[in-house]
């Protein structure tokens, strides 16, 4: 599959280009599958793993070093209105259904658990400006066997779960491909 240009005109709809869909469909990032897919493509950007455009909208995996690297997302901050801050859970379903996935009950060998740490649901304009700053993300980079380990039929698990079972702690953007490496026992290039 190949990449869209944005200057791509949508034929049959004189003067509008792929990029007039772009900004009116996907503008909202504060959505769970628009703010996932954009968490995604952070991991993504870290591992140079942006090569082909994304295919599915549910377990997205990269194929990184010859190791397979899971992505989720949570945040505080919800697009519809709130009372009060999300709870944040990380869902560790692989929602099965793929062939691919069928032979193992988590087939990666890592999963990074992206946190868009905003808090202030209150102010959905400022939240959705402090999306696209990396500064307000930190990511848990879990391996699997931890996590087949000690919550083998979990279906989702919280960051308390993570500040208790990974000591290193989350990390900030600039050292994610770092930390994903040493989960993953790679040399760090």
């Amino acid at each position: 599959m190949r990449k869209l240009h944005p200057h791509q005109e949508i034929v049959g709809l004189r003067g509008l280009t792929v990029e007039d869909f772009w900004i009116w469909g996907y503008s909202d990032l504060l959505t769970n599958v628009i703010r996932n897919t954009f968490a995604e493509f952070m991991v993504g950007f870290a591992l140079g793993c942006l090569h082909t455009p994304k295919r599915r909208q549910d377990l997205i995996i990269f194929d990184y070093r010859d190791k397979r690297v899971a992505v989720r997302a949570a945040s505080y901050v919800q697009s519809e209105p709130q009372k009060k801050k999300s709870k944040i859970n990380f869902d560790l379903r692989t929602h099965l259904g793929y062939d691919e996935y069928k032979a193992t009950l988590r087939p990666v060998d890592c999963y990074v658990f992206c946190l868009f740490t905003c808090a202030d649901f209150e102010n959905k304009e400022a939240a959705r400006t402090a999306l696209i700053n990396t500064a307000y993300w930190r990511f848990y980079v879990v391996a699997t066997t931890l996590l087949n380990e000690k919550v083998p039929q979990k279906k989702t698990i919280g960051v308390g779960w993570m500040d208790e079972n990974c000591p290193d702690g989350p990390v900030e953007f600039p050292d994610l491909k770092r930390r994903i490496d040493q989960i993953l026992g790679l040399p760090t290039w």
